[in-house]
């Protein structure tokens, strides 16, 4: 738990410290924090923090944190067409320089 409450300081930094106003506070949190994500895996944690860093303003109450970590994430679309495998000539160079235009101007 403290790795996690170390990342989520590293994201919200003084919000997060203001959260507790001592050691004791602390470690309550560190407890209950335990107990709420016991069970939840690595991935899920890694989405949940992900989530975070990039939608929420303020550091998550517990309740927050497990509802990021069921989101999935979004697949990703490439911008530009894999290439087709060729070789490095004159020819094959101009033919994947014209698809990448046409990629870009569409």
């Amino acid at each position: 738990m403290t790795a996690l409450f170390a990342r989520l300081r590293a994201i919200y930094l003084d919000k997060w410290d203001r959260c507790f106003n001592s050691d004791q506070e602390l470690s309550a949190a560190k407890f209950e924090w335990s107990e709420g994500l016991a069970g939840m895996n690595g991935d899920a944690v890694k989405r949940a923090i992900e989530h975070c860093r990039q939608n929420i303003k303020w550091p998550p109450s517990i309740a927050e944190f497990i509802d990021a970590s069921k989101i999935e994430r979004p697949v990703h679309t490439p911008l530009l067409p894999t290439p087709p495998k060729i070789k490095p000539n004159k020819e094959n160079i101009e033919r994947v320089h014209k698809m990448l235009q046409e990629a870009l101007n569409k």
